[in-house]
């Protein structure tokens, strides 16, 4: 509900999607002390046909071409640079999780775990072509289905709305219980 305002608020920054997201979460700290989220965005530029995606958490974006390109990173605290980010911010890691409750280490909101963390987001700018189509999921779709399969799920759909919900359906028939929300976004000019 509240995204489009504050990436209107920073549309003339060059990192106007990351400064969105990190403005937004400032709010959500104050207002969400034990709930959070993960987010993954995009803004299609058709001038140039530039694509700028930002991303915290394990929401993911997937440009599906022959091969799949993954336009954002996975904040995971199994990963050894986001591990060592925790601990330098006075976190701590059990089992695999943030002080043992979360599997991400970037996230919007969770204000007693965004101490421990950094909010600064993942950022990437492509150039896209007519026919590209690009996958903006949560991670309960990359919980059962690899890049590959999105892709060739995505490809072989009849148009973008289809192919949504065609990686969503899929996902879920694998054994998914996540948050299945899909985008697919097709580059029609």
């Amino acid at each position: 509900e509240n995204i489009k305002s504050f990436i209107e608020k920073n549309i003339n920054s060059p990192t106007f999607l990351a400064d969105a997201l990190k403005e937004m979460n400032i709010q959500m700290v104050e207002m969400f002390q034990d709930l959070g989220t993960t987010a993954v965005i995009g803004c299609f530029s058709p001038n140039d046909h530039s694509f700028l995606f930002s991303n915290l958490g394990d929401s993911l974006a997937v440009l599906c071409r022959d091969e799949p390109i993954l336009l954002s990173k996975e904040h995971k605290v199994s990963d050894p640079a986001e591990a060592e980010m925790i601990e330098q911010s006075g976190g701590t890691i059990i089992r695999e999780r943030l002080s043992g409750l979360l599997n991400i280490s970037r996230f919007l909101g969770d204000g007693i775990l965004s101490q421990s963390t950094c909010i600064e987001p993942y950022n990437q700018e492509i150039t896209v072509q007519k026919g590209d189509k690009i996958l903006l999921a949560c991670d309960g779709i990359f919980d059962f289905l690899s890049n590959e399969d999105c892709t060739q799920i995505v490809k072989s759909a009849e148009n973008a709305g289809d192919a949504a919900i065609r990686v969503r359906d899929e996902s879920y028939k694998r054994g998914s219980g996540d948050n299945l929300t899909t985008i697919v976004i097709e580059i029609t000019k």
